[in-house]
């Protein structure tokens, strides 16, 4: 049979979009007037230091967080009306780990919000969800607590929640942190399935070198929006110093050292 799309792919035009948005924090305002339009079939990298507003950003994008000021768009759906959209995954900070729950129970969660909260899986969600561990290559760890996996192996069990959600909108916040070469080489490959699918995939990372190398466009932010734009635009020195300060060495056109920790 042939393999079925991760995503379920909806009607071309803007996937998300972004305008004069601005969220506060009380008095602290974490994002300030970014507007830009993101497009379906195109994987973008949002970068910037610590503290830049990023999983703030992400977050208004999912509805968590309501901007003071702008709109945001999801297939010009506000997100409250637009989550059927969305695949979201979150830090792997954010998870409580020690939850005794089994890595398919997890991959389950993505299927909530279509059931609600009330209903017991159907046949068919647990075959979403097991055709989602496949994807990351996790099925074989379907019954294993999740407390018992790796970092990694976490990070993968987390993707395949998001693939149960079948947006087309794909939001990740730090999907590359911390894991070893072989899961940040298959989370890559898969986002690069989901782009070629026709899905949006949005991700946050520290990692320069992927970005510049696996993205269609390039988000810098640093509490106001920096540059937007293809790799070769926006990895040039003005542009990385005016996101990260003094924390960036550009070495050449693709690569650049960046200091983490600051």
């Amino acid at each position: 049979m042939p393999e079925r799309p991760i995503v379920a792919i909806h009607p071309r035009g803007p996937a998300v979009e972004f305008e004069d948005v601005s969220i506060a924090y009380g008095t602290h305002v974490a994002v300030d007037g970014v507007t830009a339009t993101l497009q379906p079939g195109t994987i973008v990298g949002l970068l910037g230091p610590n503290g830049a507003g990023k999983t703030t950003l992400l977050k208004a994008l999912v509805g968590v967080l309501a901007p003071a000021r702008g709109a945001v768009r999801l297939h010009g759906m506000a997100p409250a009306e637009a989550w059927h959209h969305v695949s979201y995954l979150p830090q792997h900070e954010q998870i409580n780990w020690e939850f005794p729950v089994s890595v398919l129970d997890v991959a389950l969660m993505g299927r909530v919000r279509a059931l609600g909260w009330l209903s017991a899986p159907r046949a068919a969600d647990r075959q979403s969800a097991m055709e989602a561990l496949e994807r990351v290559g996790m099925a074989g760890y379907a019954r294993r607590q999740i407390g018992q996996l790796s970092r990694g192996q976490r990070q993968r069990v987390l993707l395949a929640r998001a693939l149960a959600q079948s947006g087309d909108v794909v939001i990740l916040d730090e999907p590359l942190a911390g894991v070893d070469t072989t899961t940040q080489d298959a989370v890559l490959r898969l986002l690069g399935d989901l782009r070629d699918q026709g899905a949006l995939v949005l991700m946050s990372t520290h990692d320069l070198s992927a970005a510049a190398t696996r993205c269609d466009r390039l988000l810098c932010l640093n509490r106001r929006l920096v540059a937007f734009g293809p790799p070769p635009t926006v990895f040039v020195p003005d542009v990385l110093r005016a996101t990260y300060g003094s924390t960036v060495a550009v070495l050449d056109a693709r690569m650049v050292v960046y200091d983490a920790a600051r």
